[in-house]
């Protein structure tokens, strides 16, 4: 809940950071982090576009003209002008004037919680592959700014769907930039099934965590070799980081999240860098690349990571290769010639789906972090780790 705010604004509100421990000890409060306001989408203002955008209004009684009217969110940053709810990365893009598009980030994500059909049909978007050729619409954004900017077939949060099929929808649209060279500034493009979860629901037998986060390196390969075999190769940088690096004990720093930087003029050389960075480095980096102005305090002093790049490194290239471990899905893989011969052949989850959905039948999977997040860390660790004993938290 905090992590977004961080990973989209360089800081965090004070109302949201007062709310998040309220609401992941499940005491009150709701996780309105991402243009949500107590289940309501706050980037539609008017009561009846809100229920044509979301039919669980109506059931709900949630349609009431005088709840929460406008496009205003409290719980949103706001810009160093004091504009409200207009603190984000992509603020800054388009007051520099600068093209955005959207994929997946700050959605509805009530619409994608299947328990609620029993209160409405039409509320909650059934899992599918290929929403664009299904003409289903899947996403349905919660901040005004990106309306008009966001891939309506870009599913967010659902971990009943495998990433390979959000990075699908993805190519669609750059394939089409590609044609007509309008690709935008700025693409902000989120991949989740690195949560992990709904085990017994996944499309394709992606149903295990092991197999989920094999997915998610997978599609973001995809990504990556899609844009390096591009025509916008030469001037692209992609920019990959984590949002939920606040959990579960680590040898070194609990707090720390993997972060890649990749594109031409990128350093390759293995250097070390001992500089400490943050999420606002990464974000005071883009800002740099595309000429924005930083958008608070913390960016506007935040170190751009001047260090991974080299001016002499103008070529790069990138082939993704998908996990050993999906060939046991039902993903529209690559073909692997001779693949019983190959040595990998045994490998494979240590748990079936079975035993993962036992274990996590309590769960609520339906968006982020509902659950238990320790109890959840041990059954990770037991379910691939086998008999090894659990770290300490230091």
């Amino acid at each position: 809940m905090n992590g977004w705010q961080w990973s989209t604004a360089a800081r965090v509100s004070d109302i949201n950071e007062k709310t998040t421990f309220l609401n992941y000890a499940k005491r009150g409060a709701s996780y309105d982090s991402e243009g949500g306001s107590r289940g309501i989408n706050m980037a539609i203002g008017d009561v009846h576009a809100r229920i044509r955008a979301n039919p669980l209004m109506a059931a709900t009684g949630l349609s009431d003209p005088d709840l929460l009217p406008g496009p205003r969110n409290a719980i949103e940053v706001d810009s160093p002008a004091g504009q409200p709810g207009a603190g984000y990365l992509w603020s800054s893009a388009l007051k520099a004037g600068r093209s955005v598009r959207n994929y997946g980030f700050f959605v509805d994500l009530t619409r994608y919680d299947s328990e609620l059909k029993q209160l409405h049909p039409n509320a909650a978007i059934a899992p599918v592959r290929y929403p664009r050729a299904a003409h289903l619409p899947v996403a349905y954004p919660t901040h005004e700014e990106l309306i008009t900017r966001t891939d309506p077939y870009f599913l967010g949060f659902d971990t009943r769907v495998p990433d390979y099929y959000r990075v699908q929808e993805w190519q669609s649209e750059f394939t089409e930039f590609e044609h007509n060279g309008k690709l935008p500034a700025l693409s902000l493009v989120r991949l989740m099934m690195d949560h992990t979860g709904s085990f017994k629901e996944t499309l394709d037998s992606v149903n295990t965590p092991e197999l989920q986060i094999a997915d998610n390196d997978y599609a973001l390969g995809l990504l990556i070799e899609k844009v390096a075999h591009s025509r916008y190769a030469k001037d692209t940088l992609i920019v990959i980081t984590e949002d939920d690096a606040q959990d579960g004990p680590d040898h070194v720093d609990s707090h720390r999240s993997p972060a890649f930087i990749v594109g031409p003029y990128t350093q390759l050389s293995g250097k070390v860098i001992a500089r400490p960075y943050t999420t606002v480095n990464l974000l005071r980096t883009i800002e740099v690349v595309l000429g924005l102005a930083p958008n608070n305090a913390r960016d506007t002093y935040a170190h751009p990571i001047l260090e991974a790049f080299d001016i002499h490194q103008a070529h790069w290239d990138y082939t993704a290769e998908p996990s050993p471990l999906l060939y046991q899905t039902q993903l529209p893989l690559p073909k692997v010639p001779t693949l019983s011969s190959q040595p990998w052949q045994s490998l494979k989850p240590l748990h079936d789906a079975d035993w993962w959905d036992q274990q996590t039948h309590e769960f609520d999977f339906s968006s982020e972090d509902k659950l238990d997040a320790d109890r959840y860390n041990r059954i990770l660790w037991l379910g691939t780790m086998g008999d090894a004993p659990y770290p300490q938290t230091p």
